[in-house]
């Protein structure tokens, strides 16, 4: 037997292991979507059990995890959103001086929905620098010349900003 015909053997013998291969990753795309199957059901059983149906939406929060075992993302949040939250944040720092997060948080809470979480707050802060910024002290903050002329000015006017407010 010459090194042609083992040369011809061995890719005979890969080729039929590539196929194995091939069929094993199949085989395992099929359970998997098995498994993804009976989880649903299974959390739809669980559900049923408890009496208390929960909506997609409430489902899908930061922190908890989908069928597959991944985190889920919560939305990311509109432009429109981003500018609202911008006014709100621009009409409490205006009425009231500087203030820490924390504080700034406490008097919004009631104005924001529920999923309004302080990091949220302080996206906001450092997204628009046009309008606020840090403070002298540790973490307060103020608004700039900028900031304060728009808040002495007309809600119509900082609202209708064209910066782009798209979040990352």
């Amino acid at each position: 037997m010459g090194l042609v015909d083992r040369l011809q053997i061995e890719r005979e013998k890969e080729q039929g292991l590539m196929q194995q291969v091939l069929d094993a990753e199949h085989t395992l795309d099929q359970l998997r979507q098995e498994l993804l199957r009976q989880q649903g059901a299974v959390s739809l059983l669980e559900e049923l059990i408890s009496g208390d149906p929960i909506s997609s939406e409430e489902s899908m929060v930061v922190g908890t995890t989908s069928a597959s075992g991944k985190p889920v993302r919560s939305k990311r949040s509109t432009k429109r959103e981003m500018i609202e939250r911008r006014n709100l944040l621009l009409r409490e720092l205006g009425e009231k001086g500087a203030l820490s997060a924390k504080e700034l948080f406490d008097s919004i809470q009631d104005e924001v929905p529920a999923d309004f979480k302080i990091h949220h707050l302080r996206n906001v802060l450092k997204k628009f620098d046009k309008y606020f910024m840090k403070g002298e002290e540790h973490g307060v903050w103020c608004l700039t010349e900028f900031g304060e002329a728009s808040y002495r000015t007309d809600n119509s006017d900082y609202s209708a900003d064209s910066e782009d407010v798209s979040t990352s």
